[in-house]
């Protein structure tokens, strides 16, 4: 046999093998990797330049709609024992992701964002703004949440 047959059949007999092993491992496998690279794939371009956004409570709840949604989509319905076909629950989605969602991923860029401008020298533009306090009064009412503020209560109650 030429010696160009010979690893055209051990290379066929190979990804035979390979797509054995990836069915008998089945789904596991690929819902490993897509959950593994659902961060690198969709989230910068959900959170882009979220490290200086203020968070309200609708906001927060927009993007957990949006990201199950997204996820309910990869990971596709349950089938229950009876046979019958249901959307994966938000827990189930958490487990799935490692209670990595966007909420968190968001609050950690944030600090991140905070911890480099607090090492930036005084002259960068960024450190000016930041450090910046306006003499001008609040509105009546209840005050709007600054950023600084929100950041500080991430900070709180992360210990």
């Amino acid at each position: 046999m030429p010696e160009g047959k010979i690893f055209h059949t051990e290379l066929k007999q190979l990804l035979s093998y390979t797509a054995i092993k990836l069915q008998s491992d089945g789904i596991n496998l690929l819902l490993a990797l897509i959950s593994r690279e659902i961060p690198s794939l969709i989230r910068p371009v959900a959170v882009y330049g979220s490290e200086c956004w203020v968070f309200t409570e609708n906001i927060k709840q927009k993007l957990l709609v949006f990201e199950r949604k997204i996820l309910r989509g990869i990971f596709g319905p349950t089938q229950k024992a009876n046979g019958e076909w249901r959307l994966k629950t938000n827990e189930e989605l958490e487990k799935a992701i490692n209670n990595k969602n966007i909420v968190r991923y968001i609050k950690y860029k944030r600090l991140s964002w905070l911890g480099h401008v607090e090492r930036m020298t005084n002259e960068r533009m960024a450190k000016t703004i930041y450090k910046w306090k306006t003499y001008a009064t609040r509105l009546k009412g209840r005050p709007r949440v600054r950023w600084e503020d929100d950041v500080r209560n991430d900070l709180r109650k992360m210990g």
